[in-house]
């Protein structure tokens, strides 16, 4: 398991090209711009940050996800976002750690290949889509404090091969909406245990990144499911 700088609160890094921000939770609540939809048995809540003992780039809210596993699975939060991705090279977030125990972060991004602008469940198979490739990546939340993580698209795998076009599509076109869902799903260490983080933004970054070393590898230990048990993309 990857580890990383000894100092987790550390100065989050100044962007030298533009940045998307898809939620700073400033506003203080999940249901408007955007709407976040949390599944399973998650707690999701956002809360205040404690301005006065924790670093001075944390805005004042940050988002917690905390709850108790089935297996490992807790549950998460989906957003339906479609937005043109292609001048973006990688995720970015600012998250923090209680301890080196707190949790595992799976994170999902789903494009449109069929054309709709929306994913579809696949009946058959609980957290599957039928048309749609779902992309992902996961983190070892395993440290103390805040860490901003900046994860580069080419380091999330195709975790559904044979569906969709098995490509990665952020572009708008023929009648597609680039990419349509992220999905944020917490997971725990041990079995039966406990997770809890907060994150504090999640934005979409530009230019020539380096690969992560707090991203597992596609043929590392796959958790149990069910995963992405939203799915709808219709809100």
């Amino acid at each position: 398991m990857a580890k990383g700088p000894k100092k987790a609160n550390q100065a989050i890094p100044t962007p030298s090209v533009n940045v998307l921000e898809i939620d700073n939770f400033k506003d203080g609540n999940l249901t408007r711009a955007p709407r976040w939809t949390p599944f399973g048995s998650v707690k999701a809540m956002v809360e205040p940050n404690d301005q006065s003992d924790e670093p001075a780039y944390l805005g004042r809210y940050s988002l917690h996800l905390s709850g108790k596993g089935v297996g490992h699975y807790v549950g998460g939060l989906s957003v339906y976002l479609p937005m043109d991705l292609s001048i973006y090279t990688g995720l970015q977030l600012t998250i923090y750690s209680r301890s080196k125990q707190s949790g595992r972060l799976r994170i999902e991004l789903y494009d449109d290949d069929n054309g709709n602008c929306m994913i579809e469940p696949n009946p058959y198979y609980r957290g599957y889509t039928l048309f749609d490739d779902r992309f992902v990546a996961e983190i070892p939340v395993n440290w103390r404090g805040w860490q901003t993580l900046t994860i580069p698209f080419f380091q999330f795998f195709d975790n559904n091969p044979g569906v969709g076009d098995d490509k990665w599509n952020p572009i708008p076109q023929q009648g597609s909406c680039g990419v349509v869902q992220l999905q944020l799903i917490l997971n725990t260490i041990k079995k039966g245990g406990d997770a809890s983080i907060r994150i504090d933004s999640i934005r979409m970054v530009q230019g020539q990144l380096a690969p992560s070393s707090w991203v597992k590898g596609a043929n590392t230990e796959v958790l149990d499911a069910p995963y992405s048990e939203k799915l709808d993309g219709q809100q």
